[in-house]
């Protein structure tokens, strides 16, 4: 049989339907994380408004070139996606309109204070989230188990850092159940180059933003696409590895910016200007239209002033 590719990439954040007040992560109300994700799934169970699958169900820039993706390489690509709100699930998956994430800095981040480190909440949350399997699902529930029943078959990940963080456990041993450590890639722009996974890192530089167009926040479909279009040859990750240096020699080096501190003063004007053409803004966006003028502020810091601002 020809070799079959696993691809799994991560969730957006907009949704194609509205999402209901009960199925945003902030609104859980228990606090220990085992309970939160009971909670959770049971809400996600018994919700009986409009669903849809999970290639329908996402949406944004990144979703649609995973979808055309999925268009043009169906024959020989299953295709995977990794979410905070239902774990590991196919794209055909029928799924809830839901909001959840792993980044710490959003509304609806599954992190609770008081529950330990990030990265322990994060890989925890996701364990946990594995032992509920969705109606109508049959499909493995994590990275381990879908390289246990494929173990031939290479695995692609394509996802983000923060991502990464929860999957790290999985990963690793997904990578033992593999017939080769070759078998297992990542692509993940901005991802710390040390580490348990470095083994398995794909070079993710945002010089390929010169070859692949668009922004920063979907390089990673987009080198996903730039490897199925254009590496016919072998899926393990030498072979891409190799194929990625080839595209990277010759593109330009990234240009650098001396952003602008700002006072918390001028913080609040730009803020309250944003909020006046747009009152439903949310705040990375508006962070990055401020890093876009040339002015700098460190995250955690726009956000808390940004909620403080909104609320009022």
């Amino acid at each position: 049989m020809p070799e079959m590719l696993n691809v799994i990439v991560t969730c957006t954040q907009r949704k194609s339907l509205a999402v209901p007040d009960a199925l945003h992560v902030s609104n859980l109300k228990s606090k220990r994380l085992e309970s939160r994700v009971q909670e959770w799934a049971s809400k996600l169970d018994s919700y009986d408004g409009q669903r849809t699958c999970s290639r329908q169900l996402y949406a944004g820039d990144a979703w649609s070139i995973v979808k055309e993706m999925e268009a043009q390489h169906s024959s020989n690509v299953r295709w995977w996606v990794c979410s905070a709100g239902y774990g590991l699930v196919a794209l055909d998956t029928i799924l809830s309109p839901y909001a959840a994430t792993f980044s710490p800095c959003e509304d609806d981040t599954m992190i609770v204070d008081g529950q330990g480190a990030l990265g322990h909440q994060k890989r925890r949350w996701w364990r946990e989230l594995a032992q509920w399997r969705p109606a109508s699902y049959l499909g493995p529930r994590t990275i381990a188990d879908l390289a246990k029943q494929h173990p031939m078959d290479p695995i692609l990940i394509a996802a983000s850092t923060v991502y990464l963080e929860a999957l790290e456990q999985d990963i690793l041993e997904a990578r033992q159940q593999l017939h080769s450590t070759e078998h297992l890639s990542l692509l993940s722009a901005g991802f710390r180059p040390n580490g348990p996974l470095v083994e398995s890192l794909l070079p993710c530089s945002a010089r390929f933003q010169a070859r692949v167009g668009g922004a920063r926040q979907s390089l990673n479909v987009r080198l996903l696409r730039l490897i199925l279009t254009h590496h016919a040859d072998s899926k393990d990750k030498s072979s891409i590895e190799g194929f990625l240096a080839v595209e990277l020699n010759g593109l330009p080096e990234l240009p650098t910016y001396e952003r602008k501190p700002m006072s918390d003063e001028s913080l609040r004007a730009f803020i309250l200007d944003a909020l006046g053409d747009d009152p439903d803004a949310r705040h990375t966006p508006v962070l990055r239209k401020l890093r876009d003028r040339g002015m700098g502020c460190e995250q955690k810091r726009f956000r808390k002033l940004f909620h403080m601002i909104k609320e009022t």
